[in-house]
């Protein structure tokens, strides 16, 4: 070999060797910023509270303060267990239940910072109550809508569906982001959904299963280990450098991984339309990644997640809105960096959206 032919080598050698130290330097760097933000959080403890029939729900007539890296907020409940608005209404008729996880109830800003309680303040003769519950899964909030019903006698109902994870979470006994048990729906040969893990088991989640991210199911690899982390960098790699055929196997997979989740969530539709005679709609919630980095695979997931929902909509007849436009507007930057939920900018978008949508679907009725 020639001294110049060594001398490339030793330049490419040496390029390697600095990528992957630096490649290694940035995952130490990143987990240690990662633990350091989840140190810096708290909350009073007492929100969240065992149910047999739905793993969790909001304990009643609790108020207390949660400290984040992000944010510091205060949050209160009714006498329901509803997170509560600032604007109290004595209102018997044109009552809306709005049904959601995290996103709608608000974690991050203060009881009259919410989108639902926005929409309160902005509507005297309508009442927002807000069915948010932390962690709540699509299938979740089917077992527990009859009992919602129940307490709140609703007129219509708005049902928001997170496009980050809701279609993940549906159909499995854990949650990716939450830590305990919950129930989970799944089809008889005829397509109806059925109840599964009640009563739910009081046991927090598997050590095998504690690493999982959204990613990793998503792309059906698991990043605990070397080649599981491999087969997710060779596919995200081919796909940011837009290769056809990487690009060709992502949407793929991504069709793949959503053909259950979708024929799951058509299900518990058609199920929630059949048990409320109220009028529905469904609302479609964007993540970060979704309006800020929109070539990112958390990105294309989202947004296909986007267009099977609203091709579901339009098969049942239903409703929709879909929340991805107004939050991209201004850069997107109406989520907390760390946390990921809206920030109060944020939940004033929404609820500027979704009065216009609903007015408009109103006055088309």
């Amino acid at each position: 070999m020639s001294s110049t032919s060594k001398g490339w080598l030793v330049k490419i050698c040496s390029i390697l060797i600095g990528l992957v130290i630096a490649l290694v330097a940035s995952e130490f760097a990143l987990r240690w910023y990662g633990d350091f933000v989840l140190s810096q959080e708290k909350m009073d403890v007492g929100l969240i509270q065992y149910d047999e029939k739905l793993g969790w729900k909001l304990a009643k007539n609790w108020s207390g303060q949660h400290q984040h890296f992000d944010y510091s907020a205060h949050y209160s409940t009714d006498f329901l267990g509803f997170r509560k608005s600032s604007v109290q209404k004595n209102i018997t008729n044109n009552r809306v239940l709005v049904m959601g996880d995290s996103f709608t109830f608000g974690l991050g800003v203060e009881d009259d910072q919410t989108f639902v309680s926005l929409m309160n303040t902005d509507n005297p003769d309508t009442i927002f109550i807000n069915g948010g519950v932390p962690g709540y899964a699509p299938d979740q909030q089917m077992l527990w809508l009859r009992e919602a019903v129940l307490s709140t006698q609703p007129d219509s109902i708005v049902f928001i569906i997170y496009l980050g994870n809701d279609l993940v979470d549906i159909g499995l006994p854990f949650a990716v982001q939450a830590a305990y048990a919950k129930p989970y729906i799944a089809l008889t040969e005829d397509g109806v959904p059925v109840a599964k893990n009640i009563p739910v088991p009081r046991e927090s989640k598997p050590e095998a299963l504690r690493d999982k991210t959204l990613g990793s199911y998503i792309l059906d690899g698991d990043r605990s280990t070397f080649m599981g982390r491999y087969k997710i960098g060779q596919l995200l790699i081919g796909a940011g450098l837009g290769s056809p055929v990487e690009k060709s196997d992502l949407e793929g997979l991504l069709e793949k991984k959503l053909k259950k989740p979708i024929a799951l969530m058509g299900a518990a539709l058609d199920l929630m339309m059949s048990e409320a005679d109220q009028s529905f709609t469904l609302v479609l919630l964007p993540g970060a990644s979704a309006v800020k980095s929109k070539s990112s695979v958390s990105a294309r997931y989202q947004l296909l997640v986007r267009d099977k929902l609203l091709d579901l909509a339009r098969q049942k007849n239903l409703k929709a809105i879909d929340l991805v436009t107004p939050l991209s507007e201004d850069g997107g930057n109406y989520f907390y960096p760390n946390d990921g939920h809206l920030t109060a900018a944020g939940h004033e978008v929404v609820s500027k959206a979704l009065m216009q949508s609903l007015s408009e679907a109103s006055l088309a009725d």
